[in-house]
């Protein structure tokens, strides 16, 4: 195996470790895993090197976090491993929110005296999606709604990537994958905003 190859692959260990060390604040995170990949390339070898896990568990008790309740502030850390992180964990809160109203206005919608029970449900689809797609609104008010169910789908953003993340923290690289999603989702809510304001 060549240098940079070696080089990559020890780096890709330093960041598995990491996956598993997400009690730790964010900074004393970055800190412990970058001394970890120095301390590797120094080394030139991670033949004998455990598994990721059995690593973090280590250096875990060495730093104290292995002990650590998962207070508030233990499921914040796990909630935004970066700040960048944490902004993709709000965005998938909101896109889950826009999902899930226009689901329910599409639900609403078939049954109602709007779209006909039985009818095709592009119809319905496009009333769903119209109904909600600027803010979906409590009370008819959409300032109420951008006021209240924003910042709850912030947060429950939030909680959902700190309870998956304390369960497994394998799923840190499927959220990425769901990250993606959410901003495709988000998108189309801008440009059918964008589109509605030049109708």
């Amino acid at each position: 195996m060549n240098a940079v190859a070696e080089r990559d692959r020890l780096d890709d260990y330093a960041e598995e470790v990491a996956d598993h060390l997400l009690a730790l604040p964010h900074r004393e995170r970055a800190e412990t895993v970058a001394g970890l990949a120095a301390h590797l390339r120094e080394g030139g070898s991670g033949a004998d090197l455990p598994s990721p896990a059995a690593y973090a568990r280590h250096l875990a008790e060495e730093t104290g976090a292995h002990h650590r309740p998962l207070t508030f502030m233990g499921l914040a850390s796990r909630s935004w491993p970066t700040p960048g992180e944490w902004v993709a964990s709000g965005l998938r809160g909101a896109a889950a929110l826009y999902l899930l109203a226009i689901l329910w206005s599409v639900t609403l919608a078939i049954g109602s005296d709007v779209i006909a029970a039985g009818g095709p449900l592009l119809p319905a689809l496009d009333h769903g999606v119209g109904e909600v797609m600027r803010v979906p609104q409590i009370g008819g008010s959409e300032r109420l709604g951008a006021a209240v169910l924003l910042p709850l789908a912030w947060v429950a953003g939030q909680l959902a990537t700190g309870l998956l993340l304390e369960k497994d923290p394998a799923w840190r690289r499927r959220l990425r994958t769901a990250t993606r999603g959410a901003v495709a989702v988000l998108a189309l809510v801008a440009l059918y905003i964008v589109t509605d304001l030049f109708r």
